[in-house]
């Protein structure tokens, strides 16, 4: 049986970002090569179909640390002196990159190595995904020698120590998890009714297990009486952003935790993926938009339109403005303005405001109608009124001396 695809990633340092809302996000896009940044963390992830393995720095740049398919790079490990330690599947070895990038082979002769983990002695711990089910030891100057034989499990999937330098062992298709003492010692730690799991790692600082399952596209934890849980579970698979309840996942594989155990990290076949615990001491508030959905713009007439938003918090803001029409800029703060053409008269522009505290991002759709400019109806010319000093018969003096006239005429027959 070969390995199937499979990306694994590994987290080095930690993430500062705490949240009060458990949440799913994308981080990066592999299959795009995407930039990721992740504050005050290196990202390393391994990608067996292609033979890269990629490093990812905190302002979202990343290279290539290794990229030849023919090798089938898998787990992965980083020491304190930050070597980089590669489980070479095709070629039976674990790959030693030294920070300088000399390559060397820390050790071979492993069956189809597919997991590492660390002991608190700096022993490196592999599982052999080969018919023999077995999980070696790796002593820090590279000797190898077997460590246990793990015989009820079709494979190994993966595997994790705990603090006690107790092994954890996973198979792809049983939900049965095998305890391996520090002695050695062989015993069932825990069933369920998953599939199997692909890859299983410990949360050291909350003392719970995470596993994905790659067939239910599910996000499982194991406590450490053994019981196991589902944090997410959409067979249908998918891969929505969002809560916790409305996000999905899709064939999850790769799995790692932050130092601080708030962040948990798990790939697929095209994303890396990130879940934020919820911390129940920050009482964190979304932001939220208080501005209007709309504005109306005038052909030939500048338009300003600022947004209005408010955080709770009083965390720091970084507002975004998606799908601009030509016509219209955004100043990076808060308001979009331009004056719209003839051309647009008629239409309505829609806009994606987006809004991020740092924690969370809200969005709010927004839209502009362009209305034509009306002409203005002509002038009326002013109508001449008369004077009380202008003569004529269309004239107040005019009329009143013709009634004094006729006056004075009757007056004089009346005499005569």
């Amino acid at each position: 049986m070969r390995f199937i695809k499979t990306v694994m990633i590994i987290i080095i340092m930690n993430s500062p970002i705490c949240v009060a809302e458990t949440f799913v996000e994308t981080i990066i896009d592999l299959s795009a090569r995407d930039a990721v940044t992740i504050a005050g963390d290196k990202l390393y992830a391994s990608n067996y179909n292609t033979g890269a393995v990629y490093q990812i720095e905190l302002d979202g740049t990343f290279s290539n640390l290794l990229n030849n398919n023919s090798r089938g790079p898998a787990g992965i490990r980083v020491d304190q002196n930050n070597n980089i330690y590669i489980a070479l599947y095709n070629q039976n070895s674990i790959l030693k990159i030294a920070p300088d990038g000399t390559e060397s082979t820390f050790a071979s002769g492993v069956r189809e190595p597919i997991a590492l983990d660390w002991d608190s002695m700096a022993n490196l711990y592999v599982s052999n995904f080969a018919g023999d089910t077995s999980v070696t030891k790796i002593s820090p100057d590279g000797t190898v020698s077997a460590f246990a034989s793990i015989s009820a499990l079709n494979n190994i999937s993966s595997l994790c120590l705990d603090d006690n330098d107790d092994v954890y062992v996973t198979s792809y298709f049983s939900g049965d998890i095998y305890k391996v003492s520090s002695s050695g010692a062989v015993s069932l730690f825990s069933s369920s009714s998953a599939p199997g799991y692909a890859y299983l790692q410990f949360d050291r600082v909350n003392q719970v297990f995470y596993a994905t399952v790659t067939n239910t596209n599910a996000l499982m934890t194991i406590d450490m009486t053994g019981a196991a849980a589902d944090v997410i579970n959409t067979p249908d698979g998918g891969s929505l952003d969002g809560p916790i309840e409305s996000a999905t996942i899709d064939s999850a594989i790769g799995l790692a935790i932050s130092g601080d155990g708030k962040h948990i990290y798990f790939a697929t076949n095209t994303h890396i993926r990130r879940l934020n615990i919820a911390d129940p001491t920050i009482d964190q508030v979304r932001p939220y938009f208080t501005s209007d959905e709309s504005a109306q713009a005038k052909e030939g007439e500048n338009l300003v339109h600022q947004f209005e938003f408010i955080d709770p918090n009083g965390d720091s803001l970084q507002l975004s403005i998606e799908s601009l029409p030509e016509w219209l800029s955004f100043d990076g703060v808060d308001s979009v303005s331009g004056t719209p053409g003839s051309e647009d008269a008629g239409k309505v522009f829609g806009l994606t405001a987006e809004l991020f505290d740092g924690f969370a991002t809200v969005s709010q759709d927004f839209s502009i109608s362009v209305v034509e400019t009306s002409n203005p109806p002509p002038a009326t010319p002013p109508v001449q009124q008369p004077t009380a000093d202008s003569g004529g018969s269309g004239s107040v003096g005019g009329w009143l001396f013709g009634i004094i006239l006729l006056l004075a005429t009757g007056l004089r027959r009346e005499m005569v």
